[in-house]
């Protein structure tokens, strides 16, 4: 019976461990991820919409701004980027952000699947 407690316990201080250095770990945000976040706040603003950052909406968000689904933002003469470099940032920090929840803190880089093209159809 102690040693069943005792096996909890550390299983317990491990997971405690685990959450507390993924906490300190955590990225610090640049002046580049400060200045993409804020283009993008003054977006939702703007827009009036109801997205808040770390939330699951504020995630699809992201994907959306990546995926091309908001144009007003990203497209060309678009009037919250200035120049090129703030779309990089902004591009950059939505890549960084399109994750929710657990996948949030054990996202890999993506990798393209390793297989052969497909053979263009014959006529």
């Amino acid at each position: 019976m102690k040693v069943n407690k005792l096996v909890y316990v550390l299983l317990l201080l491990f997971g405690i461990g685990i959450l507390l250095t993924i906490i300190v770990l955590k990225r610090q945000e640049t002046p580049e991820d400060q200045r993409a976040k804020q283009i993008i706040l003054t977006y939702i603003e703007a827009k009036g919409l109801d997205i808040h950052p770390g939330t699951e909406q504020y995630a699809r968000f992201m994907k959306g701004i990546l995926l091309g689904e908001y144009p007003e933002l990203t497209g060309e003469n678009s009037a919250f980027i200035k120049n090129q470099d703030e779309l990089s940032y902004v591009l950059k920090y939505a890549g960084e952000n399109m994750y929710w929840g657990i996948e949030r803190f054990f996202r890999r880089k993506y990798q393209e699947p390793d297989i052969e093209e497909a053979n263009p159809p014959s006529k």
